[in-house]
């Protein structure tokens, strides 16, 4: 099979790489001069399984509606969009709901695992080296329900393979020194 893969970054070469091994005739086209140079370039590369959760939480319609026309809310949700958001806004509150949340999010859990999975052979095959550090991913709060709520819902993730840790303010500190300056203003957080 010839598979064209747009895109040079770390997906669009790995995709390639993945392809060629199976057999597949593959080309590679990209606008930039050279790979990486786009999205890839300086991209931080964070695998982080511990952040799989969908962004519509339930309860997330309550969000945008407090959005709506605030110049200063973190989800911008202008009024003249709203007749062209209709479906995909119904799709989300839809897919907000408990059941379907916890499904998506399990989906989604399994996905970023697999992936970190096959990121490890693909490291082993090829001895690829690339900076790599695998000392989990912070979570930082700044409030001690919100803490509490996350811990909750990141520990029902532990029998599908997710690895989280509650964190003290000190012990986030210890784990991260730069954030020493900020410490009176942290609850603490979750280590994945």
């Amino acid at each position: 099979m010839n598979v064209v893969v747009i895109g040079s970054g770390v997906v669009g070469v790995t995709t390639a790489y993945v392809l060629r091994r199976r057999g597949h005739d593959v080309t590679v086209i990209d606008r930039a001069e050279g790979p990486g140079l786009e999205t890839s370039f300086a991209n931080a590369g964070l695998l982080t399984p511990g952040m799989a959760e969908p962004w519509n939480v339930p309860g997330s319609w309550r969000v945008l509606l407090s959005s709506i026309g605030r110049s200063d809310a973190a989800l911008q949700l202008r009024l003249w969009a709203l007749p062209g958001l209709v479906r995909w806004g119904t799709t989300f509150l839809l897919n907000s709901r408990r059941q379907p949340f916890e499904r998506n999010a399990l989906s989604n859990l399994r996905l970023a695992l697999y992936s970190l999975e096959i990121m490890e052979c693909l490291r082993q095959e090829t001895g690829l080296e690339y900076g790599r550090a695998a000392r989990g991913t912070l979570r930082l709060f700044r409030d001690q329900a919100a803490l509490n709520r996350a811990g909750t819902a990141a520990r029902r993730r532990e029998v599908d393979g997710l690895s989280v840790r509650t964190l003290s303010t000190a012990d986030v500190v210890e784990i991260e020194p730069a954030l020493a300056p900020i410490a009176r203003l942290l609850a603490g957080a979750l280590h994945y």
